[in-house]
């Protein structure tokens, strides 16, 4: 019925386009695809054959030396596998030396700086205390210095007093409404 319309036509001719398309997308592809089987295939040929190859040179090997030869090849194989062991030992004291030189190099570096910085506090306190002395004038004369000086060293004993022997808790009166002025009945 619609064989022979336009409309048919048309699409017939786009379908053998896209036809005529993938058969030369298959004509280019499949010569690519059996070469690179080839390739692989002689890969995997190759590969068998090196291993087979190296089966029968240890197994020939093995079998033409003398036993009192394979005797002294195993002896040299367990001292290299011992030296190997001490020496891995070594290695690893080498390793956790520098450790803990490294761990007391940071310790005497931070004790280096903390020296360093009480220093220059002492001497930073020495340099104000001199400075303020010499730049301002005597306020007090020396009785009122003593007193001041009485003063001072009383609140700093009864400051102790406090602290040392401060209540456990504090005890609130009872609140008493009478004497709260935001309180209505």
């Amino acid at each position: 019925m619609f064989k022979n319309s336009p409309l048919a036509s048309k699409y017939q001719t786009k379908i053998e386009d896209l036809h005529a398309a993938a058969n030369r997308i298959i004509r280019w592809w499949r010569p690519l695809h059996s070469r690179m089987a080839e390739i692989n295939e002689t890969r995997r040929r190759n590969k068998a054959a090196t291993n087979i190859q190296r089966v029968y040179r240890g197994f020939a090997l093995r079998r033409l030396l003398r036993p009192d030869i394979r005797k002294k090849l195993t002896e040299l194989g367990s001292v290299i596998a011992k030296a190997r062991h001490s020496l891995l030992e070594i290695r690893s004291a080498y390793i956790i030396q520098r450790a803990w030189r490294k761990v007391l190099y940071k310790r005497v570096c931070a004790e280096k700086a903390k020296t360093r910085n009480k220093a220059s506090t002492r001497i930073q306190s020495l340099w104000r205390g001199f400075w303020v002395r010499s730049h301002t004038p005597l306020r007090f004369t020396y009785g009122e210095a003593v007193f001041l000086t009485a003063v001072c060293k009383a609140l700093r004993n009864s400051h102790f007093i406090l602290k040392m022997y401060r209540p456990c808790g504090i005890v609130c009166p009872k609140s008493d409404h009478a004497f709260n002025r935001d309180y209505r009945k």
